[in-house]
């Protein structure tokens, strides 16, 4: 880098100051007050997450994916000049920027001349590479290097797309809107599906010691159509590190958003069975018996095994019986974003992936797996009151 930079700006002959900082991988390139005064300072992600803080930045650039730490204490440095940065990188590393600022609400993403007018101060401007864009290359050369890639390294090298999502589990899921993905506007779903509370009432708990449970709400059509149509936590549940609720206070919490949806009574009401019937070490009452003795009953009765589960959610969204309100944006997330686990070099490129799902958005996409595992199904209504399948006697709020 810096011998590229002499050459274009001769650093003796204009009379450029260069630093550098003894042991780092980091320069400051000073000009002389006739050329501006102005100074560029070249960072390296291996320094100290320290080494980013104190500068007050007039524009940032970056070149690959930068940690998080680096960019969020770059981001404060820029508030004061309101200044811009700028991403050129292979999505191979920190998923955060997928998560954070990709698919972040004012991201938008240019795939055209027009679509530059949706553009403010505060948006994102995406822009998607692919490697046949580039011009400084010969279609000999790009060939000559996409023949040495296996499958996933030409989805991130070659089209631009996320590594770290490439081995996703649900890859079937997106959250286009419906028909052509499976996200439904919920002002549209309403609309749409104007006998809604005719259909069967679910909610599914993944419950957590430290963390919140995540909790989940669908209905189920008489065409057998499953729709998540809320979730609790209704905030980014992933930076949730812990909760202190009880159980009376989970109640509350139920209660009040069954309310909200209009819920006049919740038909299966299912839990985690491995944490629901954990008997606790202070009482020695499961989690399922507490909430029994509150007044709701929740069944465990779920066949826990992960791979199969995987089958049936799969099978679901190939065949567009599965689809999520757009306001369930930590299920559109868990789901986008399932992988399992680092892969592991084996011979030459050769790459067997780890049977094991990632910790990380696994909460939210249990949620969806023992609803399907159960199965929740479509209970035909018409005979009034409420049908309640054998061990769910108790399943309203008490």
């Amino acid at each position: 880098t810096m011998k590229k930079l002499n050459e274009l700006l001769p650093f003796e002959a204009l009379g450029i100051m260069v630093d550098r900082q003894q042991g780092r991988s980091a320069h400051r390139i000073r000009f002389p007050e006739d050329l501006g005064g102005s100074e560029i300072k070249l960072l390296s992600y291996e320094q100290d997450p320290e080494d980013y803080e104190g500068t007050t930045w007039h524009l940032a650039l970056w070149d690959e994916p930068p940690p998080r730490h680096a960019y969020i204490s770059t981001a404060r440095g820029c508030m004061k000049h309101h200044a811009p940065q700028a991403f050129a990188f292979t999505p191979i590393k920190e998923p955060w920027l997928f998560d954070e600022i990709y698919s972040a609400k004012r991201a938008i993403h240019i795939s055209s001349a027009e679509e530059t007018r949706k553009l403010t101060k505060k948006s994102f401007c995406i822009v998607n590479i692919h490697l046949d864009d580039s011009p400084y290359l010969t279609q000999e050369s790009k060939e000559a290097f996409i023949a040495t890639l296996d499958p996933e390294e030409i989805e991130s090298r070659v089209r631009g797309h996320w590594r770290h999502l490439l081995g996703r589990i649900y890859k079937d899921f997106s959250r286009e809107f419906a028909p052509a993905g499976h996200v439904i506007a919920t002002d549209d779903f309403y609309l749409q599906h104007k006998d809604w509370k005719k259909y069967t009432p679910f909610m599914v708990v993944d419950p957590a010691d430290r963390r919140p449970f995540a909790c989940a709400w669908g209905l189920v059509s008489p065409t057998e159509d499953v729709f998540f149509v809320d979730e609790w936590p209704n905030s980014q549940f992933h930076k949730m590190k812990s909760y202190d609720n009880n159980v009376k206070e989970y109640v509350t919490i139920f209660a009040d958003k069954e309310r909200q949806l209009g819920f006049e009574h919740v038909t299966y009401r299912l839990m985690d069975p491995n944490f629901g019937q954990a008997p606790k070490a202070g009482t020695g009452r499961t989690l399922v018996e507490e909430f029994d003795k509150a007044g709701i009953y929740f069944d465990t009765r779920i066949d826990n095994e992960i791979e199969s589960g995987h089958m049936v959610v799969r099978e679901a969204l190939r065949n567009k019986k599965f689809f999520v309100l757009d306001r369930c944006t930590n299920i559109i997330q868990a789901l986008e974003s399932y992988t399992w686990d680092e892969y592991r070099q084996t011979y030459g490129s050769m790459r067997n992936p780890k049977e094991k799902p990632r910790e990380q958005f696994k909460d939210f996409c249990d949620v969806v797996r023992y609803a399907f595992k159960f199965p929740v199904a479509y209970l035909d209504m018409k005979f009034g009151g409420t049908i309640d399948p054998p061990g769910h006697e108790n399943g309203g709020l008490g």
